[in-house]
């Protein structure tokens, strides 16, 4: 987590950021959380912490993240993003719920290599990519 948040830092300094007591403690509960996280549930852990945040810090820490690479943004639906830490992570993609918004992550060599493969068949150069499957989850699905 230490390095992450030492990574982020040099991000701010490069784009003229001070690092304030609340985009460290940001810095610190996004790099400590292992799941996928909404700009208010973030809010409300960095809250406990860091009583004086704002939740306006809040989303323009997570905009500051997104930006440098460190932290993806996934849409879940209209209107409602999650939020995950990517730093120091394997490539993976995601099943979304659009029921309950549930969020597994996807992990398959096979796609990988299908999706490698369907880009060099088209002379495409990948930079990098995402796959979002929306579609209902088993508990949503009996109900």
């Amino acid at each position: 987590m230490q390095r992450e948040v030492e990574q982020f830092c040099q991000f701010l300094k490069k784009k003229d950021l001070k690092l304030t007591p609340q985009r460290l403690r940001i810095a610190e509960t996004v790099f400590a959380t292992h799941k996928h996280f909404t700009a208010d549930q973030l809010y409300a852990l960095v809250k406990k912490v860091e009583p004086l945040v704002g939740k306006v810090t809040v989303y323009r820490t997570l905009e500051q993240m997104v930006e440098s690479g460190m932290v993806d943004e996934l849409s879940i639906k209209k209107g409602v993003a999650s939020y995950e830490h990517v730093a120091g992570h394997g490539h993976h993609d995601h099943l979304i719920c659009l029921t309950c918004g549930r969020i597994d992550e996807l992990s398959s060599e096979r796609l990988e290599k299908l999706k490698k493969e369907e880009a060099e068949a088209r002379k495409f150069e990948v930079v990098s990519h995402s796959l979002k499957i929306y579609g209902y989850c088993p508990d949503c699905r009996k109900g």
